[in-house]
């Protein structure tokens, strides 16, 4: 009995720590995907994303790493020095309605022109 009740309170702990979503930054692809009455380059980087997911920002080993695509993009949002860079948490949370705000929105649609814009 003492065992089948450990049994089942460490499964139910296990569970618990499964679904517990560790991401500290917002999955820019979700609000990417979010866009709507795109540009070409709103477009553009929606194909990639959806054909490469993190990928196409990021390298393939490591989030850390990124690419030449992601450092533009990271620059335009405002990054510059990845050490000093601090996140807007607020910023990027969804609402009740699961979308992000049109701050939010328009300040990636920014980042995603002014990063195309860079060579």
């Amino acid at each position: 009995m003492r065992r089948a009740l450990l049994v089942l309170i460490g499964t139910g702990f296990l569970l618990t720590i499964c679904n517990i979503n560790a991401e500290a930054r917002t999955q820019y692809k979700a609000v990417i995907g979010q866009l709507t009455e795109t540009t070409k380059a709103e477009k553009a980087v929606q194909m990639k994303v959806k054909a490469e997911s993190c990928k196409y920002c990021h390298g393939k080993k490591s989030k850390k790493v990124r690419t030449e695509y992601g450092m533009k993009l990271h620059d335009a949002l405002g990054g510059g020095d990845r050490k000093k860079y601090k996140f807007d948490k607020i910023l990027w949370k969804r609402n009740a309605d699961k979308t992000y705000s049109p701050k939010a929105i328009k300040l990636l649609r920014d980042a995603i022109k002014a990063a195309a814009k860079k060579k």
